[in-house]
């Protein structure tokens, strides 16, 4: 290769929208087999750093840099509040946590990376951006009256009551993963023997039992308010109203429904 050539493709590189690349990397890592959930979350991460870069225009590739990259952090951590733009959650006081900020550090070093890997640059911009120290998140558990305001706030004579009722009591008693619980099947429900065989990550199945209590709102769940599934391939065990699989957005939604349900009855 001529080294015109390689000054006009170079030049090329760099008028490429960050926005172009940034659907770029996300296929990329869809074609990775990566899932929606991952997928999800790189763009809710990168989404904003992208618009950041660009300052309401679109950023081209030399705006990408590791000082234009740490004053971005910086904003993150001076914000004084949470979900001012989330669709369905209400604005909380307080800035983002070190584990959040974590986050969208990890996704912009992981973006900067591809582009090397995809010969877009010849060194990682990002190389040098460091993640915030972050400790060991401690698990609060939920005291009895959290847990009789959460159930107040459900209504399970609805099919979306009767599956976040299942689901609630399903979670609290199996401790399973979001993805675990909404990528379980039907046919991996055992209300015989009171188990569910659950796939989690790397793909390991295992064997989770549940109690009495949970049984009953699975079998009322099953038996009475689960639709028809939308397709024949659908055996997903919670489905949506018109019976499609529920996915991760959906269940967030559902308990952040419930979240507000709950601070109109307190």
């Amino acid at each position: 290769m001529g080294t015109r050539t390689r000054q006009i493709l170079r030049r090329e590189k760099m008028e490429i929208t960050i926005s172009t690349l940034l659907e770029l990397f996300l296929a990329t890592k869809s074609t990775e087999g990566r899932s929606d959930r991952t997928i999800g979350w790189y763009k809710e991460k990168l989404g904003p750093f992208v618009r950041y870069l660009g300052n309401g225009h679109d950023a081209l590739l030399p705006n990408l840099n590791l000082e234009r990259a740490r004053a971005f952090v910086a904003s993150l951590q001076e914000r004084d509040s949470r979900f001012a733009e989330h669709p369905y959650r209400q604005t909380l006081k307080g800035g983002l946590s070190p584990f959040t900020i974590h986050g969208y550090v990890r996704a912009m070093r992981a973006f900067s990376a591809w582009l090397v890997e995809e010969e877009f640059v010849t060194s990682d911009p990002l190389a040098k951006l460091r993640r915030p120290k972050v400790g060991e998140p401690m698990i609060e558990i939920l005291s009895e009256q959290e847990l009789s305001a959460i159930f107040d706030a459900i209504s399970p004579n609805t099919v979306a009551g009767a599956r976040i009722f299942a689901i609630t009591l399903l979670l609290l008693d199996t401790g399973i993963r979001a993805s675990e619980l909404y990528g379980l099947k039907i046919e991996s429900t055992h209300m015989n023997e009171d188990f569910i065989k659950v796939l989690g990550k790397g793909s390991k199945e295992r064997i989770v039992p549940f109690g009495s209590t949970t049984k009953k709102a699975l079998l009322r769940y099953i038996n009475t308010w689960r639709p028809e599934p939308e397709m024949p391939t659908v055996s997903n065990l919670f489905l949506t109203p018109s019976g499609g699989p529920m996915t991760y957005c959906a269940l967030r939604h559902c308990f952040a429904q419930i979240e507000l349900r709950e601070r109109q009855i307190i």
